[in-house]
C-alpha cells in the first residue's frame, strides 16, 4: 500500500472505520481488493458442486497491522449454487474469520 494511502487512512476516522477489521483483539488494515480465495471441502473446485447444493467457501483481502507486518484476512461463507449466483460486493465484511501472517513471497 503506498504510504500516503495508509498515512490518509490512519488519519481520517471514516476511512480508517472502512478499511479497518478487528480480529481477536487487534486491528488490521485492508489494503487491496477482496478476492475468491477458495471452496472448502469436501468439494475442490467450484464445478464439483452439484446444482443445488449447498457450498462453503472463503473471501480474503490483504492487510497490515499498525507495524506494518502483512497479513492475509478471511471471511467463510456457505451459499447454495444455483442460478442466482453472487458477486464479491453482495457479501458482508465485517467481521473476519480468521487472520494469517502473510507469508513472504521471496521465501
Amino acid at each position: 500500500m503506498n504510504k500516503y494511502l495508509m498515512e490518509r487512512i490512519m488519519n481520517d476516522k471514516d476511512e480508517y472505520n472502512a478499511f479497518s477489521r478487528n480480529f481477536e483483539g487487534k486491528t488490521y488494515i485492508l489494503t487491496d481488493s477482496v478476492y475468491f480465495a477458495g471452496i472448502l471441502p469436501p468439494f475442490e473446485h467450484y464445478n464439483d458442486v452439484p446444482d443445488g447444493a449447498e457450498y462453503s467457501f472463503e473471501m480474503a483481502c490483504d492487510a497490515i497491522d499498525s507495524e506494518g507486518t502483512e497479513y492475509i484476512v478471511y471471511w467463510k461463507y456457505t451459499d447454495r449454487k444455483d442460478e442466482n449466483e453472487k458477486y464479491e460486493d453482495a457479501y458482508d465484511y465485517g467481521e473476519p474469520t480468521r487472520v494469517e501472517l502473510k507469508e513472504n513471497e521471496s521465501e
